[in-house]
């Protein structure tokens, strides 16, 4: 409730403010997922990339720039005790810049676009339990969120409707490829390394955003 209330109290707002004032040349938007709005257990009320510039450097030109970042961390105390410890830490940040060619006019604004995705996440763990000590580097104690570098190229298909001359809602569908270098793992078992090579992975997604994006020029 208290997501749906911030939100509520986002959009009057904004709509408010960006009533009858001239149309902008630049744009900031978020991408929210609805679901979230009703089930906490449906993720994270804001979808990546989290914050997206555009800059128009025509009516119907824009170049844009995605930004996003996530930080994902746990901490746990096996068997109860509270001198047993794991503990895992990851961080991931990401750039798209793009170019949009709109079309239309009037509060539909359907676009056609593509960007470049660079993206890479560091991760590492703890694990403590008696006489045995393990560290991970690049992984999570339990194998998960291994670090990585990503190169991605995606076109871009979507359609926004202007409630007012300067807010913005609307939806993308973004398909393409990506390339993914998975780092060198490190996994430290009381003083002994075991370590996983580095690994490569091509992949193609008719990927289509079921967030909400939400934006306002200025």
């Amino acid at each position: 409730m208290k997501r749906l209330l911030f939100v509520l109290m986002f959009f009057g707002g904004i709509t408010i403010l960006s009533n009858g004032q001239e149309k902008g040349k630049n744009a900031l938007e978020i991408t929210l997922n609805p679901a979230a709005l009703f089930d906490a257990s449906a993720g994270s009320l804001f979808q990546m990339p989290y914050l997206k510039a555009r800059f128009f450097l025509q009516e119907d030109l824009a170049f844009s720039m995605g930004l996003g970042m996530n930080f994902n961390s746990g901490t746990s105390h096996p068997f109860n005790s509270n001198e047993n410890i794991e503990k895992n830490t990851a961080f991931e940040f990401s750039l798209s810049p793009g170019v949009e060619k709109h079309f239309g006019s009037g509060r539909f604004s359907p676009y056609l676009g593509t960007s470049l995705t660079l993206g890479w996440r560091t991760s590492g763990g703890k694990y403590i339990v008696g006489t045995t000590r393990i560290t991970t580097h690049n992984i999570w104690t339990n194998g998960n969120y291994p670090a990585y570098f990503e190169l991605g190229l995606s076109g871009l298909a979507g359609c926004d409707y202007y409630v007012t001359d300067n807010f913005y809602l609307g939806f993308e569908f973004s398909p393409g490829f990506s390339f993914t270098r998975y780092l060198e793992q490190e996994r430290n078992n009381s003083g002994t390394s075991v370590t996983t090579p580095p690994s490569s992975s091509v992949n193609f997604s008719l990927y289509s955003s079921s967030g909400l994006r939400a934006g306002i020029r200025f």
